[in-house]
């Protein structure tokens, strides 16, 4: 079947789809059923960057069946909810009443999708080819949002596991300019180190709840997580939480271990390290209106006594994180800009990374007249290496 009469029988089907969306046509729903199973040999079904998902965290049976599990699942309060007649926006498969984040044909996000809705229809770019699983808009992805990291593609290593989160544009506090690109940057760079690596850009705080989860329901016992965080960060009673773009209170932040060193312990994961680049500086809401996380005493609950983890900080207690500066032609969060290329060093254990990393950031700040000192916490059980020498 030529190009054009496709494009032609394409375009009449999506009359057809807003008219049964619009006015509950059963007659022009099953006719579009009709017609669309006969082109389905021909509709492009191929998605290389996204992954369909229809159960949390609560249908692992690794957590469910673990009462010692203090990772609360909500999957069921954040899955959008698509209606019946609803059609996929980009390949026009229709989706069922279970139909979750991403349609399960061609793997278009499907998030507020309610009926039929008009999507963009360019591919997304070759970067994101071998991300895992992209939680985001993949059509508004540019290329330029990714810094090849010049390191060869080395073999999966199933397990190892890195989740890299950016959140920029942000709906009460200033947007960032570079903390999408930090997170490309980073998945890129994990990408290509051998890890299963999901991306996450620019989600609502229900989002990352499920894009968390669904990370966690992968993990197995002995498993090398890496989570790397650039957007806007604040301590609560000194404990550092992260924010999602709507954040807008500290009942909306992510205590870090709450969501996620202390479910990796839960589930008998090896290690965790992870890489925050975000400010310090104390929440400014008095401490009896947070609902704070009371961590459980290790003796009680966690068995994982193998269990090790390590947080970078781009800044120390109580201190700001910069976002750089566009003239200076530095495209990323000064702390991740310096750690990028620290972590390709094929053979350099973590502090070593962490070292040269914070006397690049010392070096860079000089020259900007500022100041911004990286923090590093550590209660890894053995040397940790991002890139391990095996030669």
């Amino acid at each position: 079947m030529s190009s054009s009469r496709l494009d032609e029988i394409r375009k009449r089907l999506r009359t057809e789809i807003g008219e049964a969306a619009n006015h509950g046509s059963a007659a022009s729903r099953d006719r579009f059923s009709e017609i669309s199973s006969r082109l389905r040999p021909d509709i492009s079904r191929k998605s290389e960057t996204l992954d369909y998902v229809d159960q949390g965290v609560q249908n692992n049976p690794k957590i469910a069946n673990d009462k010692s599990a203090r990772f609360e699942s909500t999957s069921d309060k954040v899955k959008p909810q698509i209606s019946r007649s609803a059609f996929c926006p980009h390949c026009g498969e229709r989706l069922s009443e279970n139909a979750s984040l991403f349609c399960p044909s061609c793997g278009v996000p499907l998030e507020g999708v309610v009926g039929i809705t008009k999507a963009p229809t360019e591919s997304p770019t070759g970067s994101l080819k071998s991300i895992h699983k992209l939680f985001g808009n993949k059509q508004l992805i540019d290329k330029d949002e990714f810094s090849d990291p010049g390191i060869p593609q080395l073999p999966a290593r199933p397990h190892c596991k890195a989740l890299c989160i950016g959140m920029g544009d942000y709906h009460q506090y200033s947007p960032l300019d570079w903390a999408r690109k930090d997170a490309c940057d980073l998945s890129m760079i994990f990408d290509r180190l051998g890890y299963q690596t999901t991306l996450v850009l620019d989600q609502t705080v229900e989002m990352l709840r499920y894009a968390i989860q669904v990370f966690l329901n992968e993990v197995n016992p002995n498993d090398e997580l890496v989570i790397t965080f650039s957007g806007h960060g604040a301590g609560v009673n000194t404990v550092p939480h992260l924010t999602a773009i709507d954040s807008h209170g500290p009942n909306d932040f992510f205590d870090l271990y709450k969501y996620f060193v202390d479910p990796a312990r839960n589930l008998y994961a090896k290690s965790m390290v992870v890489i925050i680049d975000a400010c310090r500086n104390e929440s400014s809401d008095a401490p009896d209106e947070v609902e704070s996380y009371v961590r459980p005493k290790a003796s009680e609950v966690f068995e994982n006594s193998e269990f090790g983890f390590a947080i970078l900080y781009g800044a120390s207690t109580g201190l700001y994180s910069m976002d750089s500066p566009f003239h200076r032609g530095i495209t990323n969060g000064i702390f991740t800009y310096c750690l990028k290329d620290e972590l390709a060093r094929p053979g350099q254990s973590l502090h070593e990374t962490f070292r040269k990393t914070r006397k690049k950031v010392a070096e860079l700040m000089a020259a900007l007249d500022s100041e911004q000192a990286p923090a590093l916490y550590d209660e890894l059980k053995k040397d940790f290496y991002f890139y391990p020498n095996h030669g």
